[in-house]
């Protein structure tokens, strides 16, 4: 004798399917979403350059202050000291040392 399956049985095993194969392709759509977003913040107003909403985000600090390269430099790599990478802050600070030092060596020449 066949056992007998209960029809809203087969209506979930039906459905449960569907959504397993929905969900998985919703999951990979908000992954790459994810990702595009992720790359785009270490293009466009970094956090650790203190991020777009930021008032004193370095860009606009350089830009509003016409530092030029290397002073912009200069405040770039303090204002991000050990925040883009929390092992290379005296990295950071030897770079912005190194444009500082670059811009007083060109005002001496002149």
């Amino acid at each position: 004798m066949e056992a007998k399956v209960n029809p809203w049985c087969k209506l979930i095993q039906k459905h449960a399917i569907k959504n397993t194969i929905y969900f998985k392709i919703m999951e990979k759509e908000l992954l790459e979403h994810l990702s595009d977003i992720s790359k785009k913040e270490m293009v466009n107003h970094p956090v650790h350059y203190g991020g777009e909403d930021n008032t004193y985000e370095a860009i606009k600090v350089i830009d509003a202050w016409d530092l030029g390269f290397c002073l912009g430099n200069t405040v770039k790599y303090i204002s991000r000291a050990g925040k883009k990478d929390s092992n290379a802050e005296l990295q950071d600070l030897k770079k912005a040392l190194w444009y500082l030092q670059h811009h007083i060596e060109t005002l001496e020449k002149k």
